[in-house]
């Protein structure tokens, strides 16, 4: 995220290259992010979903919503609409998701602020 937020500041900027650069190594980082969370999600489903029924520990999610929608923008600004549009839609689908399961969780399965009688 951090690095296409540094891609996108360099091409406002007009360090093209460098913005470019950049680009392509948030992108190879994001391919490496989304196969270590599908690898996590295969080896430890449990714990993935300890963490996503955790109200302190699923607001964590939303760096891939961010860093999504971040690497989008920049193709946008690089004329490239067809990547932009396809991580546009993944960015778009995963913060609906995490919304109402978030919310979901808070309000049904949230025991932190539970009074026990």
């Amino acid at each position: 995220m951090a690095t296409e937020i540094l891609s996108i500041g360099s091409f406002f900027l007009e360090y093209y290259l460098l913005s470019t650069i950049l680009l392509y190594i948030g992108l190879v980082g994001y391919v490496i992010l989304i196969f270590l969370y599908l690898c996590r999600l295969g080896m430890f489903p449990k714990m993935v979903l300890k963490d996503m029924l955790d109200p302190k520990r699923v607001f964590f999610y939303f760096t891939f919503v961010a860093g999504t929608d971040n690497l989008a923008t920049r193709f946008v600004m690089s004329g490239d609409y067809f990547p932009a549009r396809i991580l546009g839609m993944i960015g778009l689908f995963s913060a609906v998701v995490l919304v109402y399961f978030i919310l979901s969780t808070l309000i049904f399965h949230n025991t932190l602020f539970c009074i026990n009688r």
